[in-house]
């Protein structure tokens, strides 16, 4: 009897994280983020922002691209390869 979690076929792989697509995603927000903040940079001196806040902001990002990634990969699997694990 075959777990839940494994696949009759070795072939079929099932990725949490794919680290390509999480790489790809997190350059893009983080070209969007330097668009936006060079925007925001013309109107507030941007030395003053304490280094914990940058930290966080970083923080932020990393997050939402994982975030991004989780999500993008189970629409993938939910709607291109449906039953095909099961």
């Amino acid at each position: 009897m075959i777990g839940e979690k494994h696949f009759a076929d070795r072939r079929v792989k099932k990725k949490l994280l794919p680290v390509s697509t999480f790489i790809s995603v997190f350059t893009a927000f983080a070209v969007f983020t330097t668009i936006q903040m060079k925007i925001i940079g013309r109107s507030i001196d941007y030395k003053s922002i304490p280094i914990t806040n940058q930290i966080s902001i970083f923080a932020f990002w990393i997050l939402s691209a994982a975030v991004f990634t989780l999500w993008t990969n189970h629409q993938i699997t939910r709607h291109y390869f449906g039953d095909m694990g099961k």
